[in-house]
C-alpha cells in the first residue's frame, strides 16, 4: 500500500482536493492510504476531500493536531504558507509503528503520472528521498544555517520519507528545538529546519518528481549545479509531479505559470468544477499590478514576469492525451 501524507486546513480543501483526484486519476490502479493532518475539519470538509476518491483501492484517514505544539514555530506577516506546514515535523508520532515510510506532498502539486516509481525508490540507507530546490547550491543559505557546501539544499514540497530512521534519529524533536532555537535563521520555515536537520542524510531524485515553478527559468538564473540541468529539462518535458510553489496558486487570477490549466483540468472534474478564480492580491497592490499589467498591453513597460512568456500548450496537450487513455 502506498501511503501518503498531506497536510491541509479549510482554506486549502480545495487544492488538496484536486491533488487527491490528479493522484487518483493517473494512478487507477494503485492501492493508496490517504493520510489527512490537519488542526481541525468539519464532517462536510471531510466529505468533500473523500468525495474526491474514485479508484475501490483507495482509502482516507484523518488525523487533527494541537497547534499549540508549534507555538515556537514563526508564520511572519507576508507568508503564503499556513501553519500546516509545520505538521509534516509530527510524522514519527502521528503514524503508528508499522508504517515504516510514507510519501509527503505539498497541497499545491498535482500528479501527472504513475507514482509507483517513485514509492519504489529504495531509501532504506537515508532518512528521505528529495528533490533539489532552486537554491540548492546558495551560498546565502548554506551560510544562514551553517550547512556544508558540499551538502545541496532540498525542497521539502515532496518527501518520501523513512518513518523508522526519523524516529530513529529522533528527528521530531531535534527539528522542533532548531526552530524553537533559531527562528530567525528559519526564513523557509520548516524547510530549513528539516535541511539542517538531515543535512548529509537524503537521497536525491529526479526533479520530474518535484517539478518546481522556477526550474522553468533560464538555467543561468537558477542557484543550480549545471549536473541538474539534463534532468530538469527532462522533468519539464515529462513531469510526474507538478509543484506551483510561487506565491500565485493556480486558483488566483494573476497566476500565469506554465501548466497551471492542467490544474483547471482536474479541478474541473470535481465537485468545484467552474469555480471562479479569487484574486491573490487586494488594494494598492492590485491597483499597481492592474497598471502595469496595462502597459505591458500597450508596450510602454517591457513584462518582468519569466513565466508570461513561455508556451507549454504542447506539454499540455500531450499530457492530457496521455492521461485520458490510462
Amino acid at each position: 500500500m502506498i501511503e501518503i501524507a498531506l497536510c491541509t486546513d479549510k482554506n486549502y480543501i480545495i487544492p488538496t482536493g484536486v491533488l487527491i483526484h490528479s493522484i487518483e486519476k493517473t494512478n487507477k490502479n494503485a492501492d493508496i492510504h490517504y493520510n489527512i493532518i490537519a488542526e481541525q475539519l468539519d464532517e462536510s470538509e471531510q466529505n468533500s476531500l473523500k468525495e474526491c476518491i474514485s479508484n475501490k483501492t483507495s482509502s482516507i484517514s484523518f488525523y487533527f493536531i494541537d497547534r499549540n505544539i508549534f507555538k515556537d514555530c514563526p508564520i511572519r506577516k507576508g507568508d503564503y504558507i499556513t501553519l500546516a506546514s509545520y505538521f509534516r515535523i509530527l510524522f514519527p508520532s502521528i503514524f503508528k509503528p508499522e508504517v515504516s515510510k510514507i510519501l509527503y506532498l505539498d497541497g499545491d502539486m498535482i500528479c501527472l503520472d504513475s507514482i509507483n516509481s517513485l514509492w519504489n525508490e529504495d531509501i532504506s540507507d537515508y532518512s528521505a528521498g528529495v528533490v533539489i530546490d532552486i537554491y540548492s547550491s546558495d551560498i546565502r543559505r548554506i551560510n544562514r544555517l551553517s550547512l556544508d557546501i558540499q551538502n545541496e539544499y532540498f525542497n521539502a514540497g515532496m518527501m518520501l520519507i523513512n518513518l523508522d530512521w526519523w524516529r530513529k534519529n529522533n528527528v521530531q524533536n531535534k527539528a522542533l528545538k532548531f526552530i524553537s532555537e533559531n527562528p530567525d535563521a528559519c526564513v523557509a520555515h520548516d524547510q530549513d529546519a528539516l535541511n539542517k536537520v538531515l543535512e548529509g542524510t537524503v537521497k536525491f531524485l529526479e526533479p520530474k518528481y518535484n517539478l518546481l515553478l522556477d526550474f522553468w527559468k533560464k538555467d543561468n538564473t537558477l542557484f543550480v549545479q549545471k549536473k541538474h540541468f539534463s534532468q530538469i529539462a527532462q522533468a519539464k518535458k515529462s513531469p510526474v509531479i507538478v509543484h506551483f510553489s510561487g506565491a500565485e496558486k493556480p486558483w488566483h487570477k494573476e497566476c500565469v505559470y506554465p501548466l497551471r490549466n492542467l490544474w483547471d483540468y482536474f479541478l474541473n472534474e470535481t465537485q468545484w468544477k467552474g469555480l471562479k478564480k479569487v484574486n491573490k492580491h487586494t488594494g494598492k497592490k492590485r491597483i499597481k499590478l492592474l497598471l502595469r499589467s496595462f502597459l505591458e498591453s500597450i508596450k510602454f513597460l517591457e513584462s518582468k514576469n519569466p513565466y508570461k512568456t513561455i508556451d507549454v500548450s504542447d506539454i499540455e496537450l500531450k499530457i492530457i492525451d496521455r492521461i485520458e487513455k490510462l
